[in-house]
């Protein structure tokens, strides 16, 4: 092989090589540094033939190529979206031997359960008292099958003027009051209506820690009756100021008392 061919082969070689490197994936710098050099040597070559100089017009056209088509494909293979990303290619980092882990990511923290409002009030529900004190109450009767029925203090209040005085274990927060103002009660064998044969409680104040007090009538009908107070107490005190006129028994009865609120402290 003469001196002069020798350029004209590396031409060749070289355009090849750029090439196959640009599909080996070697660093782009270099391929790029060898693509230019192959080009400059490919454009000598074919200035040689074209002058008469020198031989080997075909291997610099081939080595042109070759290397214009593996620069061409280092681009392509450069560029993000394109069949050379690293995805398709899986050409994932991987850390150094003897390199740490990386950490793994956190895992999502769970949804929370949405907190309430500090300043929101809570719901009412009913609240029970530990005592009752009557200040009076009526003497046991008998109903129509003959069977002894006491009035105990948690069901019986007697008279104008007369008390019922209930008291909790804990401060509480009373929103709503309800009381049945009668005896009510419709006997199973005579089937004698009980409510009308007593009087019934037409108005009472409710008096709590602190001498706060609130007045409050009833309508003459034999079920709880709500009225709505605000206060903050451990005593709640029923004084009967109204009833109405006495027909067979003259006692005025109360047949229930419901507390609405929330414990506080």
């Amino acid at each position: 092989m003469s001196r002069s061919t020798i350029p004209a082969w590396l031409a060749t070689a070289g355009g090849m090589t750029v090439l196959v490197a640009a599909t080996l994936w070697i660093p782009t710098v270099v391929t790029v540094a060898m693509g230019l050099a192959v080009l400059a040597l490919s454009a000598l070559v074919l200035h040689q033939a074209a002058t008469r100089t020198g031989t080997g017009g075909g291997h610099g056209l081939a080595g042109l190529v070759t290397a214009a088509l593996g620069l061409l494909l280092v681009g392509l293979l450069g560029m993000p979206g394109v069949a050379g990303d690293a995805s398709a290619l899986d050409l994932r980092w991987a850390p150094p031997a003897g390199a740490e882990p990386a950490p793994p990511s956190p895992e999502p923290a769970p949804p929370t359960e949405p907190q309430p409002d500090p300043g929101q009030q809570p719901q009412p529900g009913q609240l029970h008292p530990v005592e009752v004190e009557a200040s009076a109450w009526a003497g046991p009767s008998r109903d129509g099958a003959g069977s002894t029925v006491t009035f105990e203090a948690e069901n019986l209040g007697d008279g104008v003027g007369h008390t019922l005085t209930f008291r909790f274990d804990r401060p509480v927060h009373l929103t709503a009051i309800g009381l049945l103002p009668g005896y009510a009660k419709i006997d199973q064998v005579s089937g004698v209506n009980r409510f009308r044969q007593n009087r019934r409680v037409a108005a009472a104040t409710y008096t709590f820690d602190g001498g706060a007090q609130g007045a409050v009538t009833f309508s003459d009908t034999a079920e709880l009756q709500l009225h709505q107070v605000n206060a903050d107490t451990t005593t709640v005190v029923v004084q009967i100021t109204g009833s109405t006129r006495a027909t067979e028994r003259p006692y005025t009865a109360i047949s229930e008392v419901q507390f609405a609120g929330w414990p506080i402290g």
